[in-house]
């Protein structure tokens, strides 16, 4: 499963993804933000730095709107 997981900075700005910490799911708005879909709204990470960590734990998801 770790070959699945990814670091924040390896993720394109506008990608959907699923964090496996906080299990929600997620796009990347910038380095920095990010639109939380469960809880519709917009976050960052502290204050508002660019996430440069090496910890690999988002999964990249396919979405389908209606």
């Amino acid at each position: 499963m770790d070959n699945c997981l990814f670091a924040y900075k390896q993720l394109d700005v506008g990608a959907f993804y699923f964090d496996t910490l906080t299990k929600n799911y997620c796009i990347k708005l910038s380095p920095a933000r990010y639109f939380d879909l469960d809880h519709n709204r917009v976050s960052g990470f502290t204050d508002n730095h660019a996430n440069d960590s090496d910890e690999k734990r988002y999964m990249k998801a396919n979405a389908e709107w209606w």
